[in-house]
């Protein structure tokens, strides 16, 4: 449930020919309905394209269905038993080999110390690579999520859909939706022993099959891909050169067969994220002179209000100063307060021991 890729929403389709959908057809509903409540999949065949979409983080297998909350996902070896129900593993392998997938939702949940509005604050104030900014999507309530993407010109921020990466308070989400401050979630699958070490032990039930959402501070950051494009670079990550064809269906069923598609996802997700938003390696243990330090104590300002560094900036006279002033303040700004939001989702995120 912490920290473990989650698939939260998947597409793809095939141009098959009538005959081909009436014999494949079946297998495919049963498996569907067997494994979902009836809003977390769709299938639909209109002139000669087959669509299938389901949400894998709301999978159940029949003997517990859990609740129908988007926290954790089934073991990969029941995704892979989910294609062999629907017969992909049994068509010929050209038809199996026809399915392209249109869209990917990857995503984690993460336990922060703090409450969550503090990290979305902190990441407003950073600048991204490849093209994403903060674009304003009048859905987000609270001013509690904070959303990337990279819009094509002159079109409106809140269209921007085919790529997005979005950081929001999954508790507050999942609390809006059933009216409730306090929240009991029964999990498809137990806690792990570490996952359980994480939170307070009122938080949870001894077997760890139950949490409650009082007082845990759950991030969820998310990846959102759709359409060729923007799928590209995980269909080079996954297929090497043959990516140009599209992202195949294929290949994510020969990763499940192997145990490696969960693995293979998170690496995507974590090089995605460290590429784009968290590019910025960075340590505690810079040693600062006491210049610097106080430069730190304006920063940090008092109860977290601290100067605005572009009027800092503007305080010098020639570029030269400016220039130099700039690289002390990127110093500074590693270890103030605000940094310490970004060291822990950093190590979270991508996985790297810092010192916090």
């Amino acid at each position: 449930m912490f920290n473990n890729i989650l698939i939260d929403g998947f597409k793809f389709y095939a141009t098959i020919d009538e005959e081909t959908y009436y014999s494949i057809k079946e297998p495919i509903i049963k498996a569907l309905e067997r494994h979902f409540f009836k809003n977390a999949y769709s299938i639909s065949y209109k002139y000669n394209k087959l669509l299938i979409a389901f949400n894998p983080t709301r999978y159940f297998w029949e003997d517990f269905k859990g609740d129908d909350y988007n926290l954790d996902m089934p073991p990969e070896e029941e995704l892979y038993k989910l294609f062999v129900e629907m017969g992909f593993y049994s068509m010929p392998e050209y038809l199996a080999d026809s399915f392209i997938i249109s869209l990917i939702h990857l995503a984690k949940n993460f336990l922060m110390v703090y409450i969550v509005i503090k990290y979305i604050n902190h990441m407003r104030t950073r600048t991204f690579k490849k093209g994403f900014k903060q674009i304003n999507v009048k859905s987000e309530k609270n001013n509690d999520t904070l959303t990337l993407a990279t819009p094509d010109r002159g079109y409106d921020d809140s269209k921007a859909k085919d790529r997005k990466f979005i950081f929001y308070n999954k508790g507050r989400e999942l609390k809006d939706k059933t009216n409730s401050n306090s929240l009991n979630i029964r999990l498809k699958s137990p806690l792990s022993e570490e996952e359980k070490a994480m939170i307070p032990s009122t938080a949870c039930n001894e077997a760890g099959t139950s949490i409650r959402l009082d007082n845990l501070n759950i991030l969820r950051f998310e990846q959102q891909y759709m359409h060729k494009s923007k799928l590209e670079p995980l269909a080079r990550f996954l297929q090497g050169e043959d990516y140009k064809k599209g992202l195949k269906l294929s290949t994510f069923l020969e990763l499940l067969k192997q145990g490696q598609l969960y693995k293979k996802l998170d690496e995507f997700y974590t090089k995605q994220a460290k590429e784009i938003v968290f590019f910025d390696e960075i340590s505690q243990e810079t040693p600062l002179s006491d210049e610097e330090e106080l430069l730190k104590y304006l920063l940090n300002g008092v109860n977290g209000k601290g100067v605005d560094t572009s009027d800092l900036v503007e305080s010098f006279s020639t570029e030269s100063q400016k220039i130099e002033f700039i690289k002390t303040l990127k110093k500074v700004q590693s270890v103030t307060v605000d940094n310490e939001y970004y060291c822990e989702l950093y190590k979270k995120i991508i996985g790297h021991q810092i010192n916090l």
